[in-house]
């Protein structure tokens, strides 16, 4: 059977795969015959691959992944279709940061300006501090999102500016967690 990549619904990933929402753990399920063109590859698939981890696969963004019926997928997002019997409206935030922690109690349909109150801090940062950063004349510049919160002598007086920022603004207690 072709299928496109939209064609596979939350009801096919839980005909296909097993989730445990406690361990965030994918697992392959033993397929009938229907998904397959021959019995040879029916049988092959089920004694190589039924009970085993699915979606393993890492990239580089620190996220697992991996293919279903050729179409590579996201664990987090199959592991939110799989409980929830919906794809994602928007995009899956990891409540601790940990993408490869796809507990369902971790995983959060939010929008992109959301997700961003949640982000790990940048390897570049080189004020430890997210929003903070040394000005040409010595001083801390501070900013949040694209508002300019001013500019301070003392560095804990910059941070403590920013953190009251993110907290009116209603950031994510992890952050700028160090990445």
């Amino acid at each position: 059977m072709n299928y496109k990549r939209d064609d596979i619904t939350p009801e096919i990933v839980r005909e296909l795969l097993d989730y445990d929402p406690d361990t965030g753990h994918l697992k392959w399920r033993a397929r009938t015959r229907k998904w397959f063109s021959s019995d040879r590859a029916w049988k092959n698939f089920n004694a190589q691959f039924a009970g085993k981890p699915a979606l393993t696969a890492t990239s580089k963004k620190r996220y697992r992944h991996g293919l279903i019926l050729g179409f590579t997928f996201s664990a987090h997002q199959v592991a939110f279709a799989h409980h929830h019997g919906r794809w994602p409206t928007f995009g899956i935030d990891h409540d601790n940061g940990d993408g490869f922690d796809n507990r369902i109690s971790n995983l959060f349909d939010r929008p992109q300006s959301e997700n961003c109150k949640n982000k790990r801090l940048r390897k570049d940062n080189t004020s430890g501090q997210m929003g903070v950063c040394r000005t040409e004349n010595g001083q801390w510049a501070v900013t949040i999102g694209s508002k300019y919160l001013g500019t301070f002598e003392h560095f804990d007086k910059a941070i403590s500016v920013r953190k009251a920022a993110e907290q009116q603004h209603g950031f994510h207690p992890n952050h700028g967690r160090a990445a």
